[in-house]
C-alpha cells in the first residue's frame, strides 16, 4: 500500500468523526437533561473508540503490505 492511498484512507475517516466530534462538542454548550448529557458522556466515549479502532486498523494495513 502506497503513502498516498493510506493518506487518503486517514482522511477519509477523519472527515467522519470530524464530524462526530463537531456534533459532540455543539451539544456540550446546549442545555440538555441529565440522561442526554450522559449519552454525550458515552459519545465521547465511543467516538475515541471508533478513532482508535481507525488507527489500529490503518496499522495492520500497513504492516501488511
Amino acid at each position: 500500500m502506497c503513502i498516498t492511498s493510506i493518506l487518503v484512507e486517514i482522511l477519509r475517516s477523519t472527515s467522519q468523526l470530524l464530524l462526530i466530534f463537531s456534533l459532540l462538542i455543539a451539544l456540550r454548550f446546549v442545555d440538555v437533561p441529565a440522561s442526554w448529557s450522559n449519552f454525550i458522556s458515552h459519545g465521547w466515549f465511543l467516538a475515541f473508540a471508533v478513532l482508535a479502532g481507525d488507527v489500529e486498523r490503518l496499522r495492520h494495513t500497513t504492516v501488511a503490505a
